[in-house]
């Protein structure tokens, strides 16, 4: 019997409550379309796919050589948008700003675990938090007056304290997430 593998990313969990009225507004589209359960938001600042389960603890140590020295911070949850375009909207997603601090502990996490082997990401890294996935809509206008009425709102204010590895288990009931590493600023 072979080593098992675990699908596992690199997060920091969000308090999914600031956004319940977005995702009820987004619940209500007609379409195929799959709102992030409240439980489930975080920010991912690296997915690394099926990963061996004995692999986690090079992984927080990676993580820990890019946060060590990282005080807490304030991170502003602000406006919304979609990815690839309002056109072909697969993802909805709303912003995290942090002065830059999100982009450099993703960039670093990005290096370190490139020396160990995992792919690079092929994206520039964009801090988001994905609130649903979209399938298809049935109408598009609805989604552009959704996205123009949050473009300019402020959901609130987190202070980011850890940086967890994660692991995902699939389900015909969506994903749950389990926390495997939990690595605390300072």
């Amino acid at each position: 019997m072979g080593e098992e593998y675990i699908r596992a990313f690199i997060a920091i969990d969000i308090p999914g409550e600031m956004l319940s009225p977005l995702r009820e507004e987004l619940g209500r589209l007609r379409g195929r379309i799959k709102v992030v359960e409240e439980q489930n938001t975080h920010l991912t600042l690296k997915f690394l796919g099926n990963i061996k389960e004995s692999a986690v603890p090079r992984v927080a140590e990676a993580v820990q050589e890019c946060v060590h020295g990282q005080k807490k911070f304030s991170a502003l949850i602000k406006g919304v948008g979609v990815f690839p375009s309002l056109s072909r909207a697969r993802v909805f997603w709303v912003g995290v700003e942090s002065d830059g601090i999100i982009e450099n502990m993703a960039e670093c996490i990005d290096e370190e675990l490139h020396r160990l082997g995992y792919p690079r990401e092929s994206k520039r890294f964009v801090p988001h938090i994905t609130v649903a996935r979209i399938k298809y809509l049935n109408d598009r206008g609805r989604l552009r007056k959704i996205v123009n009425a949050y473009l300019p709102h402020v959901f609130g204010e987190v202070i980011v304290d850890s940086v967890r590895v994660k692991k995902s288990v699939l389900s015909s009931r969506g994903p749950t997430y389990y926390t495997l590493s939990e690595i605390k600023l300072g």
